[in-house]
């Protein structure tokens, strides 16, 4: 079965990480460690860019029917990430973020409001 996903945003490494991510990605998934972040963040469904000239800072993008393991390597790359977050719309209209911080990623769901309006029951 699958579920439609779509999401983007940015995430900043700790300086230094890149070839520990590599290693660690090579080890979890079935990928060579001498390939790119960006060819192992491909393999679960991720485009992966740098955000120009900041440094150690990457546009992530996801749009695929399979999203079912494609936060694994999110939580995976999790204690690299000094901090940065990515939003997503599911094929249900649900939406949520991951929000990476110091080393640590939490998932939050979203909800719809609209305040001051008379009909301030959100839409679920």
């Amino acid at each position: 079965m699958s579920y439609y996903a779509s999401g983007s945003g940015m995430i900043t490494f700790k300086p230094d990480v890149e070839d520990k991510v590599r290693t660690m990605l090579a080890e979890h998934h079935a990928v060579k460690p001498e390939d790119s972040i960006a060819d192992m963040m491909a393999y679960s469904g991720w485009r992966y860019s740098p955000d120009g000239d900041k440094k150690d800072t990457y546009w992530m993008e996801f749009e695929y029917d399979r999203f079912s393991d494609a936060d694994d390597v999110l939580y995976e790359i999790a204690p690299f990430v000094k901090e940065g977050h990515i939003e997503m719309l599911g094929e249900d209209e649900d939406q949520w973020q991951y929000a990476f911080t110091d080393g640590k990623l939490k998932e939050y769901k979203g909800v719809v409001t609209f305040p001051g309006s008379p009909y301030e029951d959100p839409f679920i």
